[in-house]
């Protein structure tokens, strides 16, 4: 048994304007949910009285507001450089233009990674957040998007994991794809991995968080964050 991908083109609409042609992609708008998605995740957690009386609350839900901008910035900064630096570092000096133009795809995961990290300590500095404290309410909000992002990946037919002739083989239809070893005598069909990510970083870790998130959350800073890294990196391998 195996599936058959079918063809869903990345792009939901697009349009030109000054000669330049703007496209709405599944991945960007895996973003924009995603992004929504933490913002009343966090807010909700803010209010949360399960977790911390009003008067030990560490960020005010009004302070939520300004937290997504920076990690929404710190998201999109940080994972278009880290694709640029860690998988097309000629295209600075070929086509320098190429780094804004958004539109046209290109994200990486670590460096989206790190500029949320960058964003966030840089947030809880300037509003005096206990740095650890404010990685648990990010980590907490992020399997969503995780989620999201993945279901993304597989709708582009990119990411597709090794051959397999297991049931849940899928035969994707770019020519990497189908590249399988010169003794394969089926068609070659590949492990859909990011349906794997989507279902494991994304649901489960997900689950994982919220079990943990109201058991003394506030005593433990760290907790969350902490829980989040091990298990995103033990559902990554």
């Amino acid at each position: 048994m195996f599936f058959d991908f079918t063809y869903i083109s990345p792009i939901i609409f697009s349009f030109e304007i000054f000669g330049f042609e703007l496209a709405l992609r599944y991945y960007s708008l895996s973003y924009i949910l995603g992004i929504i998605i933490a913002w009343w995740l966090m807010l909700q957690i803010s209010k949360s009285k399960l977790i911390w009386p009003p008067s030990l609350n560490p960020i005010h839900p009004k302070q939520v507001e300004d937290l997504i901008f920076y990690l929404a910035l710190g998201i999109v900064v940080g994972g278009r450089l880290g694709y640029i630096m860690f998988y097309r570092p000629n295209i600075i000096w070929d086509d320098p233009l190429f780094i804004v133009k958004l539109w046209e795809g290109g994200m990486s995961f670590h460096g989206g990674f790190i500029g949320v990290i960058s964003a966030g300590i840089l947030f809880g500095y300037k509003k005096k957040i206990q740095i650890l404290t404010l990685g648990d309410i990010i980590a907490a909000a992020s399997p969503p998007g995780i989620f999201l992002g993945r279901i993304a990946n597989f709708i582009n037919g990119e990411l597709w994991g090794n051959p397999t002739s297991s049931f849940a083989g899928v035969i994707f239809p770019s020519g990497e794809a189908q590249n399988c070893p010169v003794d394969w005598l089926t068609i070659c069909t590949r492990h859909p991995t990011q349906i794997y990510e989507a279902m494991l970083e994304g649901i489960i870790l997900f689950v994982i968080l919220m079990n943990f998130k109201n058991k003394n959350f506030l005593f433990k800073p760290g907790l969350i964050s902490s829980l989040f890294l091990i298990f995103y990196s033990i559902f990554r391998f």
